[in-house]
């Protein structure tokens, strides 16, 4: 059974769940279900963009919005829940930072390690290069 978000969120900060790994592995063991959605409900999967100036999550969100309860997109589900709250995307940049640095060898931060980190972070939670083009097997 799938992990639900009032459990993952109780986990997140653990010291199981210190590194980008156990963080991306935690999210993989989350439900994609949404609370209160019923089976004549539709969940809405998103990436990318729709044409040159619509990203498809706007257009989803606007859709949802305007569904009267019965359309939901990914961040109203219990993965998506997780991805939103704060301490796990801090506990996300902490991981980061020590990877980053461990992997340089390095003890401080430096203006290009920051860059990479910050990739790395984007890359992470939002499936990202820095050029905006999508990943999908390594990303939460």
């Amino acid at each position: 059974m799938a992990m639900v978000y009032s459990t993952a969120y109780g986990l997140v900060g653990t010291a199981d769940y210190k590194t980008v790994d156990s963080l991306i592995n935690l999210v993989k063991g989350m439900s994609g279900a949404v609370i209160g959605a019923t089976s004549e409900s539709v969940q809405l999967l998103y990436t990318g963009n729709i044409n040159a100036t619509t990203k498809a999550g706007e257009a989803a969100i606007k859709i949802a919005e305007t569904s009267q309860g019965k359309v939901f997109t990914v961040a109203d589900s219990e993965v998506g829940r997780l991805l939103q709250y704060d301490q796990c995307r801090r506990e996300l940049q902490f991981a980061v930072r020590n990877e980053i640095l461990a992997k340089a060898g390095a003890t401080t931060v430096t203006p290009a390690l920051a860059v990479e980190m910050d990739a790395r972070y984007n890359e992470v939670l939002y499936g990202q290069t820095p050029t905006g083009e999508r990943i999908n097997s390594t990303s939460m």
